[in-house]
């Protein structure tokens, strides 16, 4: 499994992890992007789960993300 850190907060609605890693996060009512696989949240920083199976994509969404503000560590 690889960590996945997703600071909520400075979400910007773009939905680019969404549209790269559907399985992994959705768009919530407010236009932010929301984890599926959350274990901890904490000052809205999220913190899942990730397949090493799915770690290209999640290395995209992290790598595509405009405000910097996913993480992904294996």
């Amino acid at each position: 499994m690889v960590t996945i850190e997703h600071e909520q907060n400075g979400c910007i609605g773009c939905m680019l992890c969404t549209s790269i890693c559907p399985t992994y996060w959705y768009m919530n009512g407010e236009g932010m992007a929301t984890l599926y696989t959350v274990e901890d949240m904490n000052k809205g920083l999220t913190i899942g789960k990730g397949f090493r199976d799915d770690i290209k994509d999640l290395k995209q969404a992290e790598a595509s993300c405009p405000v910097n503000i996913i993480t992904i560590q294996d």
